[in-house]
Formats: C-alpha cells, sequence, structure tokens
C-alpha cells in the first residue's frame, strides 16, 4: 500500500469498520502521505465539501466498495490486503514529525466542515507509548499528555 501512494500530496479514505481501512491509512503514513479520512455517513454535500477543500489525489477504497458520486473522477487505489513487500518499505524515508499525518475535518454543525492538520508527532507520541495503568480510552483525559500544537496552544 506504502508503494501504491508513495509521492502523492495526499489520499482520502473512506473509514469504514474494515481491515482495509486500518491497511490504507498504515500505508499512506509509512509513505509519509497526508491522510483525509473521510465518513461515509456525511452526506454527498459535506463529502463533496471535504473532496474540493482538501484535493486529494487518490480516494482508498476496500475491493468491491461503490465509489460515492461526491468524489467525481478522483482516482480511486484499491486496498488489497497481499503483496507485502518487507525490503521496499525498508528503503522508504521516515518523514519529519512537523509533517502532516491526517487532515481531519470537523462535523460542520456551525458551517462547512473544516481541516485540521495533526502532524505526525502527534499519532507517534500516541502510538508508541506503553500502556501504563490508569491510562487508555477509559482513563480520565489529561490534555497534557499530548505535545500537539493544539493541546499545547503554540
Amino acid at each position: 500500500m506504502a508503494g501504491a501512494v508513495a509521492g502523492l500530496e495526499r489520499v482520502a479514505v473512506l473509514a469504514e469498520p474494515r481491515l482495509e481501512t486500518c491497511v490504507a491509512v498504515i500505508g499512506a503514513l509509512r509513505a509519509g502521505v497526508p491522510i483525509v479520512p473521510l465518513n461515509p455517513r456525511s452526506g454527498a454535500t459535506g463529502l463533496a465539501h471535504i473532496v474540493a477543500d482538501a484535493s486529494p489525489e487518490a480516494l482508498l477504497l476496500a475491493p468491491g466498495t461503490a465509489v460515492p458520486e461526491a468524489f467525481g473522477g478522483l482516482p480511486v487505489v484499491v486496498v488489497g490486503l497481499d503483496g507485502w513487500n518487507a525490503p521496499a518499505l525498508a528503503e522508504m524515508a521516515t518523514p519529519p514529525p512537523e509533517a502532516p499525518a491526517l487532515i481531519v475535518y470537523t462535523s460542520g454543525t456551525t458551517g462547512p466542515p473544516k481541516g485540521a492538520v495533526l502532524p505526525r508527532r502527534a499519532i507517534a507520541s500516541t502510538s508508541t507509548r506503553s500502556p501504563t495503568p490508569g491510562t487508555g480510552p477509559s482513563a480520565t483525559p489529561s490534555r497534557s499528555r499530548c505535545r500537539c500544537s493544539t493541546c499545547t496552544g503554540s
């Protein structure tokens, strides 16, 4: 997957609860390509706005997924679960921590959806931390654990 999207400016991923969604996101992150996750329940108008605003170069979809009309002529990359190529992954450069990783859009309840850019360091700092008692999704959130610009106010 990383090889299929390497070199693209950004990609959109239809965020469905499927293994292919995880493969698409991890592959794009590994390739250093920012991801625009799209909620399939956003409706045609919301999806069309996000696609027009974010300008992804491709849409990553699981095999057999129908392409919503909101995506127009956006090129589709089918996400497969085979074809692993470990040597090619080892040769890929790692983007800097400040490089964009995700462009997440608001729900648009007070106007059109707006994109928030999350840097790679924000994802890495939460994904590489060892679980400790009292942390995780069920724990009380603490803004001091995250070092992103939104949480630190910088």
